[in-house]
């Protein structure tokens, strides 16, 4: 687990110990990192040793790497989750989608990708639907929805009429560093 990782995990526990409840800080997290036997030990190891409750690191998971149906992924997600972990589905709907995995995977959240927004004249209608179709499927599902890449307030006051209850993207603020 790289020093990026040890810096957020420090950030969380000074916050923690100054009786402050800081915001839950997402770290992307890949198959390669899935595959990698001492990764999984490695995250553990380090909120134990900074004392940081697990649900203060969310892991996003693109929805690529729950296509890959091994039972090494779906282990090590279920291995996450179980030791309490916050588990996205990041870029719900990129190209890699399997409803199928959703049944599978022990997801906290469904994040949908930024292109779903990517609306003009020829495709609103159908958009809009299929948006719709996705965020009922999500609550159905009893996960969160959070919509990525809102850049313009069109995009949040169409989310919001769909019911989207969370949204990120740089309308809020481009990537900061730490």
């Amino acid at each position: 687990v790289g020093s990026e990782m040890c810096i957020r995990d420090r950030l969380i526990a000074t916050a923690l110990r100054a009786g402050r409840k800081p915001d839950p800080i997402s770290v992307n997290v890949s198959r390669v990192n899935l595959y990698n036997p001492n990764f999984l030990e490695s995250l553990v190891n380090l909120v134990e040793k900074y004392r940081i409750p697990p649900e203060y690191l969310h892991l996003e998971l693109t929805e690529s790497v729950f296509s890959d149906t091994e039972n090494v992924i779906l282990n090590a997600v279920n291995y996450l989750h179980k030791a309490g972990f916050t588990i996205l589905m990041d870029d719900f709907g990129s190209g890699y989608s399997s409803l199928n995995m959703l049944k599978d995977i022990d997801a906290d959240v469904l994040k949908l990708d930024m292109k779903f927004l990517d609306l003009n004249p020829e495709n609103n209608d159908k958009g809009v639907s299929i948006i719709t179709a996705v965020l009922d499927m999500a609550r159905q599902l009893d996960l969160p929805a959070i919509a990525e890449g809102i850049e313009t307030d069109e995009q949040l006051k169409l989310l919001e009429l769909l019911g989207c209850e969370y949204a990120q993207g740089y309308y809020y603020y481009k990537p900061m560093p730490i």
